[in-house]
């Protein structure tokens, strides 16, 4: 998918009290950016309206293909396994990372916005709209504005002179929020990045046969409530927690 940097922008316009001052510069020269947001908010308000209804922010393949939705890494395919470096970033999404060290996102961990919605839409098959909106958002809030580390803050070997964030990493009520599934909250635990083996065993049980949209729903509210009753620092924004961490 080849996008211009506008369109990329365009689906955060609603937002852009959050980021940096020349996405009002873009709104003003393309008033249609802040159209293409309010087409976008209105998917974000169907994601709180219950698991059903945000599944039209993932432009959905409804059922199992095997061989629509294979992804070859076999010898010879240019995306076998090469383990990552003591430089490379890596970080707590394992999906990001397996895609880094497939070369479906470069290897180093520093990725474009489009690098990151063209490997997540042909790799796991995310819709483009939540693609484009995750990425740019992260870009946005802890990257470069155009770029984004899937774990840690970059080098200038990988960023060069932009300021470079810290990615996915520590990014805390901005891209990584309390209430994960799977982790644990910053201030209550003082880490935000170990995976709780009892946490992800509670979801594995909330979830008979397999994770579904609909458990994993469920079991995010009592994370919510959990973290509402034991951490007194416990903050969830309008924004924050969007991401399935």
């Amino acid at each position: 998918m080849k996008t211009s940097s506008y369109a990329l922008l365009g689906a955060l316009a609603p937002f852009a009290s959050a980021f940096p001052a020349a996405m009002y510069e873009m709104v003003k020269r393309d008033p249609s950016l802040y159209e293409r947001g309010e087409e976008f908010a209105k998917l974000l308000e169907a994601r709180q309206a219950g698991a059903d209804a945000a599944t039209a922010l993932f432009e959905p393949v409804n059922t199992f293909n095997a061989a629509a939705q294979f992804v070859d890494v076999s010898a010879g395919s240019g995306h076998e396994y090469v383990a990552p470096s003591s430089t490379d970033l890596r970080g707590p999404c394992p999906g990001l990372n397996a895609m880094a060290n497939h070369n479906f996102l470069p290897h180093d961990g520093w990725a474009t916005i489009t690098q990151l919605v063209d490997a997540t839409n042909s790799v796991v098959g995310m819709g483009l709209s939540l693609g484009l909106f995750l990425s740019a958002y992260g870009a946005a809030i802890d990257g470069s504005g155009l770029a984004w580390s899937i774990g840690g803050v970059p080098s200038v070997a990988q960023a060069g002179l932009l300021p470079g964030g810290n990615g996915i990493s520590n990014s805390h009520n901005k891209y990584e929020s309390d209430a994960s599934p799977t982790r644990p909250d910053l201030y209550e635990s003082g880490n935000d990045d170990e995976c709780v083996a009892s946490q992800f065993q509670q979801l594995i049980d909330a979830s008979p046969g397999s994770v579904t949209i609909d458990s994993l729903t469920e079991f995010r509210s009592q994370r919510f409530d959990t973290q509402i009753a034991n951490n007194p620092y416990f903050f969830n924004g309008p924004i924050t927690g969007i991401p399935p961490s």
